[in-house]
Formats: structure tokens, C-alpha cells, sequence
């Protein structure tokens, strides 16, 4: 195995702020080869009382309202929702469901995951780490992870069940229920959405569903293993076709897709000093897109882009084994052996007639070490990470840091590396793939300082970094394929700030990215210059809650093919208010106004957001 050097553990607000004990050598096992909350880096975390408490429907509605990510959703509800953290691209954050990995890399985003196929009913947390993991990870893994953990049979209520209905012809339905018998449990549940046209020829569908078991044995150790499900269908016009405002041919594009995420883990603590973990899962995604052509005049100029029929299944087999020891009472060390076989493959047409079929194979192994030491006064911990592919080799990347407690204050320094490799679409498809791309690459300096105020009522952090990513796979028009020739630099700050009091709990956060392409005057796409965020939470008398969520999203740069000469989103601004009342001790009913503030405006050039918009319904559980 093998270890790394030094790196400090961040204690900012909203992040994981633990450090290691110096006074024990117990060891907990966990289900990830490294603790979030003791890697460097900022970590937010929301955990199911925040996921409660924010009155969202999904995980696309709660994480939209954290400046410290910027998600995208290039329709209306239901619509195709990324996310990107700091300026990196969408496909440059890996997104982990019970520590399994999501992302499709045989789509044409190039291995983005659509947050749009989550739901909140079945999560316990989601962390968030803001920076490179490719030490831990590998590949996807370049500007962050979503990790997201979802509920026990110990966790969930006996049996819940809710309802909800809104403008658009809006539906929502979710329940399920749990059995917990000595060491055994058993949970299961569902949820269907679906919404009908809210601007053009728009709306959508999700249905999901899963079962969780687990086992705790009298040894110590323990058994969990989960399987989900979830179909997505939704219509919209077409990225970068100028949306319902300016696309010359208003056909919508028709996507569905069929994904299974399945896995088990066993854990077991030998000794108190050494535990591991041993886990495996599959990913699976199977989806159909039509998309029309997208035209830049009548008749077409040289940016038309051809209509696209495709069907495409996606597989991923991954294994991994992760040890823990404590070596000292003040120094643990941890260590992952991983395999994964990934393979995808494409049908299809350009066109209507041009053949566009690929089909790829990749096998993967990761080798990880981190050794961690921490005292009163602060921590040190560092990584380093080999990955093996058959077609790219070796794969070195590294995190180095340190952070340290002065008279209240936590401070912290981080540097850590990352990497991307090809999507299988950019190098298999037809039309733009080349198969001698070379992988993507990122680098990233952190620092932060955070402290707590007035009784630890009032917590407050502020980190600076600076990322720079080299070759990035851009689109060749002279070649008309996909090349490595750029590089793109973002830097800039958040800044959180939470206080909470007995009967109010109110927040913000403000982050600030200046990015763009080095050598050229050019910004990058969907990457605003800044972010703020607004949370309150209010108890009233009465058994009522009021929620208040505002985001705001600066300027930023957008490219549509029908109006190249419109080059930027102007500033706009969400707002969602959600009231609440407790009707008995099982029975809540709840209404929401989203768009409260602000019914006009675009998160894409062309694209139209379908005005204010209402819904309630009531949630019973037991």
C-alpha cells in the first residue's frame, strides 16, 4: 500500500470539522477508504435534520440554494440538472450513492450526472467536498465529490407516506416503511413524480425505487447492502438550441433513461487499533435520446448541429477493500486496494442516416494510502494515489496540507491534484470522438480560516483557492473533433456564515470565481463570476415553520447556436418559501411557492423560467 505525507484536517462552518483524538486508539470503521470529515479541503454536509428542515423536494431544489456549488438545469422542473464546483466542468465531479459510482461516462456530457434523478425520501446525508480527490478516487473525481448516504432501516420511520400537488399538472407521491428485529433491519420505499408543460413542449417524469438490509453481527463486524432504482423520462428543447425564445424549430428532445444502482459492504473491527471494509457494486444505466436538429439559419449555416437518435447502455463493476490502523493514539493510517471494469456502448443515427455506433471497454485499478496525525492544537494528513488503466497507464496524484487551532480560530492549508480520463463518447462517437485524447488534469490550493461566535450560536468561515486545469477537451471546428488544447484557470472565495438561535436559524454564503481560458480573452461557459445564498428557518406558534431560500446567480457567459450575439445570462435571482404546520404528531401539511420574488428570468439564453408556481400536500408518518 501506499502512504502519504502530511496534510492539514479543515475545521470550517458547514464542513466536517473533526479531528482525530489523542487520547484513544479506537477505530471506526467506515464505509469510504477515507473519512470526509478528516481529508482536507472544504467539506459541506447536509445531514437528514438539514434535509428536513429545508422544506426541498429533491436534491436538485436543496442543493440549488448552496452558493458553493452552482447547479445548472437547462429546462424546466425536471430537466436535464448539473452541477459544477469552483469552474470545473460538470463531468469533473464524481458522484458516490452509498459509495458506489454514479457517473455515466458513455453519455454526451462526457460523464456529468444528472441530479435530477434524486430524490430526498431515501437520503441520510450528502457531503460535498469542494476540491481534487483523485488521491482517494481517481479518475472524475478533478474538482469534487457528492457522496451521498442514504437511510438505515435504523434511520427511517416505520412507515411514512406523502402527497402533493401543484400548477402545471405537478404530482408527487412517496412511502415506504422500515422493520427492525434485534441486529436485522429491513427499509423500503418509492416516490413518482411528474409535471406537464410549464413554458414549450416541456415536462417530465421520475420514478424511483429502493430496499436497504443490513446485519449486525455479535463480533463486531456488520453487513449492508442496498439496491435502487429509477426512471427518468422528460422532453425540452435542446441544449445550445436557443430554448423556447429563439430556436428556429421548436422539436423537443425526448430522453429516457433506466438506472440501478446495487451494492454490499462488510465491516468489521479486528482489534481496536485495525478495522476494514470490503465492498462491491454495480452501476447500471440504460437510456434513448432523440434530439432534433438544432439550426443556426433557414437553410442551415455552418453551426447547424444534426439531429441524433441514440440508445445507449452503460456498465460498471466496482470492488474495493479499505483498511484502517491506528498506529498511535495521535496517527491513523488508511489504505484502498479498487477494481473497476467499466463498459459502454452506443446505437444510433446522425442525421437520420449516418451510422453512429461505438463500443468500449476499460479496467481500472486504484492503489490509495493516507496517513493522518493529529494533536489538540491541529492536524496533518497526506495521500497519494496510483491508478492503472489498460490504455492510459499509470496515474500519480497527491494531497498535501495542515491545519491548526489559534485561540478559537481553525485554520487550514491544503494542495491536492487531480485527473480526468476520456469519456467513452469522446472517444468513440462518430461524429466528434478521437480516440488520442489524453486525460484531463487539475491542481488545487485551499486555505480557509473559520470561528464560532456568541456560545458557538454563530459559526463563520472564509476559504480561498486557486484551481488550474490543464488540457481540457474542447471541440475543433477545423478538425471537427474533440482535442486537448486549453487551459482554464478559476479562483476566488466562499464565504458561510450560520447562526442559530432557539427559535430562528438564518445563514448565507457568498462565493466569488474568477475563471476563463488561459491565453485567451474567452470566459468559460456557465460559470458565474458570483454566487449568494440566503436560508432562514422561523418556528412559529402554532406548530408552524416558515422557510425563506434565496439564491442569487451572477452574470455568466452562454453560447446558443440561433443567437451567437447573445453572449451572457444577465444576474437573476430564486426565491422559495415553504410554510409548514404540524396538524398532529403524524400528520403535517406543508405549501411551497417557488419563483416567489422573481417569475422571469433565464438560466440559459432562451431559456424562459415558467413563473411563479405553487403546490401543497401533506405528509403522515409513524
Amino acid at each position: 500500500m501506499i502512504l502519504c505525507a502530511l496534510i492539514f484536517v479543515p475545521g470550517v462552518f458547514a464542513q466536517s470539522a473533526s479531528t482525530l483524538p489523542a487520547t484513544t486508539t479506537i477505530v471506526e470503521v467506515n464505509a469510504e477508504p477515507v473519512p470526509f470529515d478528516l481529508l482536507t479541503g472544504s467539506v459541506s454536509t447536509f445531514t437528514r435534520e438539514d434535509l428536513a428542515a429545508s422544506g426541498a423536494r429533491d436534491v436538485a431544489e436543496l442543493l440549488r440554494s448552496d452558493a458553493n456549488v452552482h447547479l445548472s438545469q437547462s429546462g424546466s422542473k425536471g430537466s436535464l440538472t448539473t452541477l459544477t464546483i469552483r469552474g470545473g466542468k460538470p463531468n469533473f465531479t464524481l458522484v458516490l450513492i452509498d459509495g458506489i459510482p454514479a457517473n455515466d461516462i458513455g453519455d454526451q456530457l462526457g460523464g456529468a450526472f444528472n441530479f435530477a434523478t434524486l430524490d430526498l425520501d431515501s437520503i441520510e446525508r450528502i457531503d460535498i467536498f469542494r476540491g481534487p480527490l483523485s488521491t482517494v478516487y481517481g479518475s472524475e473525481a478533478i474538482s469534487g465529490v457528492v457522496n451521498v448516504v442514504l437511510r438505515r432501516p435504523e434511520e427511517m420511520p416505520r412507515f411514512h407516506v406523502s402527497a402533493e400537488g401543484g400548477q402545471y399538472g405537478y404530482a408527487y407521491a412517496n412511502g415506504g416503511g422500515s422493520w427492525v428485529h434485534g441486529a436485522s433491519g429491513v427499509a423500503a420505499g418509492g416516490s413518482f413524480m411528474r409535471i406537464g408543460q410549464q413554458v414549450l413542449n416541456d415536462g417530465s417524469m421520475l420514478g424511483t425505487a429502493n430496499v436497504l438490509a443490513n446485519h449486525r453481527f455479535s463480533s463486531g463486524s456488520s453487513l449492508d447492502g442496498f439496491a435502487r432504482w429509477n426512471r427518468l423520462s422528460d422532453s425540452e428543447l435542446p441544449v445550445s438550441s436557443g430554448g423556447p425564445l429563439y430556436a428556429l424549430v421548436n422539436t423537443p428532445e425526448v430522453n429516457i433513461a433506466d438506472q440501478v444502482s446495487t451494492g454490499g459492504t462488510f465491516r468489521q473491527s479486528l482489534t481496536p487499533r485495525f478495522s476494514y471494509d470490503a465492498r462491491a457494486g454495480i452501476f447500471s444505466r440504460v437510456g434513448s435520446d432523440n434530439s432534433p436538429a438544432i439550426f443556426d439559419s433557414i437553410p442551415p449555416g455552418p453551426s447547424y448541429v444534426p439531429s441524433t437518435l441514440s440508445d445507449t447502455r452503460f456498465l460498471r463493476f466496482d470492488a474495493l477493500s479499505s483498511q484502517q490502523y491506528a498506529f498511535r493514539p495521535w496517527g491513523t493510517t488508511y489504505s484502498s486496494v479498487s477494481w473497476l471494469r467499466e463498459s459502454g456502448s452506443s446505437s444510433g443515427n446522425l442525421g437520420g442516416y449516418l451510422p453512429a455506433n461505438y463500443q468500449l471497454d476499460r479496467h481500472t485499478f486504484n492503489a490509495s494510502g493516507t496517513v493522518i496525525a493529529a494533536r489538540s492544537f491541529g492536524s496533518l494528513t497526506a495521500g497519494l494515489n496510483v491508478q492503472q488503466t489498460n490504455d492510459y497507464g499509470v496515474k500519480l496524484s497527491s494531497r498535501a496540507g495542515g491545519s491548526w487551532n489559534f485561540r478559537g480560530y481553525q485554520l487550514h492549508l491544503s494542495y491536492g491534484q487531480g485527473f480526468k480520463l476520456p469519456s467513452f463518447y469522446s472517444l468513440g462517437s462518430p461524429l466528434v470522438g478521437n480516440p488520442d485524447l489524453k486525460p484531463e488534469t487539475g491542481r488545487t490550493y485551499d486555505a480557509g480560516v473559520s470561528h464560532a461566535f456568541f456560545h458557538s450560536h454563530v459559526r463563520s468561515s472564509l476559504t480561498y483557492f486557486d484551481n488550474r486545469y490543464d488540457n481540457l477537451t474542447d471541440f475543433s471546428p477545423t478538425l471537427f473533433k474533440l482535442v486537448n488544447r486549453s487551459s482554464a484557470f478559476a479562483r476566488g472565495s466562499d464565504l458561510d456564515v450560520l447562526a442559530e438561535f432557539r427559535r430562528i436559524r438564518v445563514g448565507g454564503s457568498v462565493t466569488y470565481v474568477d475563471a476563463g481560458l488561459i491565453g485567451t480573452s474567452d470566459r468559460l461557459r456557465d460559470v458565474p463570476r458570483w454566487s449568494e445564498a440566503l436560508h432562514l428557518r422561523l418556528v412559529l406558534p402554532r406548530q408552524f415553520v416558515v422557510r425563506m431560500d434565496t439564491t442569487w446567480v451572477g452574470r455568466r457567459f452562454d453560447y446558443q447556436v440561433p443567437v451567437p450575439e447573445k453572449m451572457t445570462v444577465p444576474r437573476y435571482t430564486m426565491s422559495t418559501i415553504a410554510v409548514e404546520r404540524k396538524l398532529s404528531s403524524r400528520l403535517v401539511w406543508h405549501m411551497r411557492f417557488e419563483n416567489a420574488f422573481n417569475s422571469h428570468y433565464q438560466e440559459f439564453v432562451g431559456f424562459p423560467s415558467p413563473g411563479i408556481y405553487v403546490s401543497s400536500g401533506l405528509s403522515y408518518t409513524r
